[in-house]
């Protein structure tokens, strides 16, 4: 499945009123094409080598994250380069918004 085609599905299955999304996309294949594009939405390489980069979305322009036409645009062009890869939602369990929250609730030791 295309990158554009797999974020709009993503992005359609989140739930009512979510304001903001990350999204982990591992690219199959040279990952240099793939970076300054994913660079330009704010997407970061992970720590870890490899090809894995996330990012954030969001229904409206915010300091950490792109609107969802933004970052729909970006991934159109990946596809149209022909970059290749996995495009999957972070759980909202797992994001560093959850930790800050679990944190000041007392959850997180």
């Amino acid at each position: 499945m295309r990158l554009a085609d797999r974020f709009e599905e993503l992005v359609d299955g989140q739930p009512d009123g979510w304001t903001t999304a990350q999204f982990d996309l591992y690219v199959y294949g040279d990952p240099e094409g793939a970076g300054a594009a994913l660079a330009v939405i704010g997407a970061q390489r992970s720590p870890r080598p490899g090809k894995h980069w996330r990012f954030a979305t969001a229904h409206a322009q915010t300091r950490s994250a792109w609107t969802v036409p933004m970052v729909h645009s970006v991934l159109r062009q990946l596809d149209h380069n022909e970059v290749r890869g996995e495009l999957e939602a972070v759980p909202e369990d797992v994001t560093m918004g959850a930790l800050a929250r679990a944190v000041r609730n007392g959850g997180a030791r």
